[in-house]
């Protein structure tokens, strides 16, 4: 089948579209891929024979910038959300036109019989709609959950909007004709709060590629600034609870006294400068090492290799309770323990390769790191485990449904 995928984000940079898109290509179906322009990328260009269009990057307001401010007045609150309304309103009305307009480049150049969105925006369905009088199969990959996601930024100020985002999930949900879930949990979202039968939702979860990630040499610059090397690695954005971190390193270093340690940071996201502020103000300047974004997997295998202890502070909510982080996944391959607080999913993920704290509970999640510090047989017996577990979590294994889901849509 020749597929059109969009995608608001960096392709190849992202990592399920992009294992999706090779997986596919792999069994003998013709991928084209629509896109963001990043800075210095082209218009078009094949990678890895997946054929990649590119729509320039345009912001209304620079993201970010509205979210958290000192101090939050009631009216403060309302021009965050009226901002988060106009700017993410324009980036996903523009980014669904020019995928609209841009398909008929790609159908006249290439050719499609499927429109395979990946959210958000939940908008991309009716690109798909536009089309399917010619024939043309649907099939919606949901990422992200983002009325909860909406919720869970800018909380309760903007109800219309979310039940707005509701309505849009729910209409990609119904119109697609094969839907690709991340997790049971949001397979049992798009059941009942969607309305769509169970027999059309493939469940792919996200999974590392074990030929890609490997361990490797640590970096000893590093290791010779602590004894014992935390890391996180990920988005820092404010639903991903880098303020918990911060929050339970201050704990082990100030309440538990251990302050042979050292946390790397490796990501970028909308929070990162305020993360950093608060570094400042809890005096854990010397214990933090701020790696930025990391694209070079080599490197990333590096930093990775590096460390004794993951860490993950997801707070409690049901976003994060649903969702899968492939992050997750990435760690175990490392063979280190995960500590994270008590998420249903993460659990589920972790299995045995965690240590769980209670949920948003900063203290605990201190005790716990410090508990494995302390104990190095602990640590590589857990490390033996996620070795393991990370076996039956990997790509090769959780992308079978994905390609179950075309061979089903093939019939259709």
């Amino acid at each position: 089948m020749k597929v059109m995928m969009l995608v608001e984000a960096n392709y190849p940079l992202d990592i399920r579209v992009r294992q999706e898109a090779l997986k596919l290509k792999e069994h003998g179906h013709q991928i084209a891929v629509i896109a963001i322009k990043e800075r210095g990328q082209k218009f078009s260009e094949t990678v890895n024979g997946v054929k990649v269009y590119r729509i320039p990057k345009i912001e209304l307001f620079k993201r970010g910038k509205h979210l958290i401010t000192t101090k939050r007045t009631a009216m403060g609150k309302l021009v965050t959300v009226a901002k988060a309304i106009l700017g993410y309103g324009f980036e996903f009305s523009y980014f669904t036109l020019a995928c609209y307009m841009l398909s008929w480049f790609v159908f006249f150049r290439d050719g499609f019989t499927v429109i395979h969105t990946h959210n958000p925006p939940d908008t991309l369905f009716i690109v798909a709609l536009l089309w399917k009088p010619f024939g043309t199969k649907f099939v919606y990959d949901h990422h992200d959950l983002s009325p909860d996601l909406f919720l869970e930024k800018y909380g309760k100020k903007g109800k219309f909007v979310y039940k707005l985002l509701l309505f849009l999930e729910r209409m990609s949900c119904r119109t697609a004709d094969i839907i690709i879930a991340t997790n049971e949990s949001y397979k049992k979202i798009e059941i009942e709060r969607c309305g769509v039968p169970s027999e059309k939702i493939y469940v792919v979860r996200n999974g590392p590629n074990l030929k890609e990630m490997r361990i490797s040499k640590p970096i000893k610059d590093i290791r010779r600034r602590a004894h014992t090397i935390l890391c996180y690695l990920g988005a820092i954005n404010i639903q991903d609870g880098l303020d918990y971190l911060l929050e339970a390193l201050k704990e082990l270093v100030y309440a538990f006294g251990y302050n042979d340690v050292l946390l790397l940071v490796v990501g970028d996201g909308d929070y990162l400068t305020k993360i950093k502020e608060l570094a400042k103000q809890l005096k854990l300047d010397n214990h933090i090492f701020f790696t930025g974004l990391i694209t070079d997997r080599k490197e990333l295998c590096r930093l990775l290799s590096t460390a004794d202890i993951f860490v993950d502070a997801a707070p409690k909510s049901f976003l994060n309770d649903s969702s899968t982080f492939i992050k997750h996944m990435e760690y175990m391959i490392f063979g280190k323990p995960v500590v994270s607080f008590e998420l249903k999913e993460s659990m589920y993920s972790l299995n045995g390769a965690g240590v769980f704290a209670k949920p948003n509970d900063t203290e605990d999640m201190a005790k716990k790191i410090l508990e494995l510090i302390n104990d190095e047989n602990r640590r590589a017996r857990i490390g033996r485990v996620a070795r393991e577990r990370v076996k039956c979590l990997s790509w090769e294994k959780v992308s079978i449904p994905l390609v179950q889901a075309y061979k089903e849509l093939e019939r259709l």
